[in-house]
């Protein structure tokens, strides 16, 4: 009788673990180009840091955050911050990309991408995030949302937001920010502090989109108010 039991309760145990779903062998990465290509530091899971110079841009403090640090990966919060970013007489773009795999997003996926800082220099800065449905690191397949925001020297400070839907759901996916400093049309000298870009999940589409995008709008009105002085 006592055999039976265990050979029952072992069975069970078997078939409970055949019939999990297997982990994921998550990916991430935080690259950082102008000329050359130099990679951050990963702190732990999803918490990455660059704090150093790359041809003539010099980096102050940047952090990228992710899954499991940031959000979850069905509920993505992707973000990357970075306190001072500096150009001396730069001609060259500065291209930071940060980018993970195995994000699992349940239908509506709709996001929310913010772009917020103080640009005092001579650059455009674009700010654009992807999804790739074969889960692949750093794949920039389809574009999720893309902003482009220009200098003002009269009002440097800004917040800019983008919209985006992700038609797939269920399936793991790598989701990738991409931003670009780029001074080329204008050359000189380059300022951009406070500089946070924010890739948001938004699980109940238009109600949570309209108290975000409020948020950011006042977070640009002290920007600039800041930005003016």
């Amino acid at each position: 009788m006592k055999k039976t039991i265990l050979i029952t309760v072992v069975t069970s145990g078997l078939m409970l673990l055949a019939s999990a779903p297997l982990a994921r062998a998550n990916s991430e990465e935080l690259t950082v180009t102008s000329g050359v290509t130099l990679s951050g530091t990963q702190i732990s899971p999803g918490n990455w840091l660059f704090d150093n110079s790359v041809g003539s841009w010099s980096l102050d403090v940047t952090a990228a955050t992710g899954a499991p640090a940031s959000g979850t990966f069905t509920v993505p919060n992707i973000d990357v911050d970075s306190s001072t970013i500096n150009g001396s007489s730069v001609t060259a773009p500065l291209t930071i990309v940060f980018s993970q795999t195995g994000y699992t997003p349940t239908l509506p996926a709709s996001f929310l991408a913010a772009l917020t800082g103080i640009n005092s220099g001579t650059a455009s800065i674009t700010y654009q995030t992807y999804f790739d449905t074969s889960d692949t690191l750093g794949a920039e397949t389809t574009l999720l949302t893309s902003i482009t925001q220009s200098t003002d020297v009269s009002s440097p400070g800004f917040t800019e937001m983008s919209y985006g839907t992700l038609p797939v759901g269920g399936e793991p996916i790598s989701l990738t920010e991409v931003i670009t400093i780029d001074p080329t049309s204008n050359p000189g000298n380059v300022t951009v502090s406070s500089l946070d870009a924010n890739l948001s999940y938004v699980p109940d589409g238009g109600t949570t989109m309209m108290m975000l995008s409020g948020a950011f709008c006042a977070i640009g009105a002290l920007r600039r108010k800041l930005g003016s002085k």
